[in-house]
């Protein structure tokens, strides 16, 4: 469905009733760092990309100059996100279907908490794989 279609998407607080991990990945105008307000107030000086938008995710909350120094950043190469998905992943390809420890790795990830997404339903995997298609669920 398109967002705009979305009855939690109000386009006046266009970044309200969003996937959290949209807030833990990108500043946007008004939105609240590390004891700051991120604003669009001073494009040009570096600190803010042509959209207006800025990478939140590798940005040290602690430092207090936190816009404009990136050469101390540890950078995250693979999360553990990363690596419960690629097992999840190659358990899938290896069985016929999806098993209890796929649904596992996959439910550990949307279920962290700081995204908090519902749990996959593994009920739905026995119909699916026998070869029933999911309108008739």
């Amino acid at each position: 469905m398109p967002i705009d279609e979305s009855p939690l998407y109000d386009p006046t607080h266009p970044f309200e009733n969003r996937d959290p991990r949209l807030g833990y990945s990108v500043l946007w105008n008004g939105s609240q760092f590390a004891g700051y307000t991120y604003t669009i107030e001073r494009m040009g000086d570096g600190s803010h990309t042509r959209t207006g938008y800025s990478m939140r995710k590798y940005i040290n909350p602690d430092d207090f100059g936190w816009f404009y120094y990136y050469d101390w950043t540890n950078f995250i190469y693979i999360r553990y996100a990363e690596v419960l998905l690629t097992y999840a992943e190659s358990r899938n390809e290896l069985l016929s279907s999806p098993d209890a420890a796929v649904y596992a790795a996959v439910n550990q990830v949307r279920q962290r908490p700081s995204v908090n997404l519902p749990a996959l339903p593994e009920e739905r995997q026995p119909r699916l794989s026998l070869g029933y298609s999911a309108y008739r669920d």
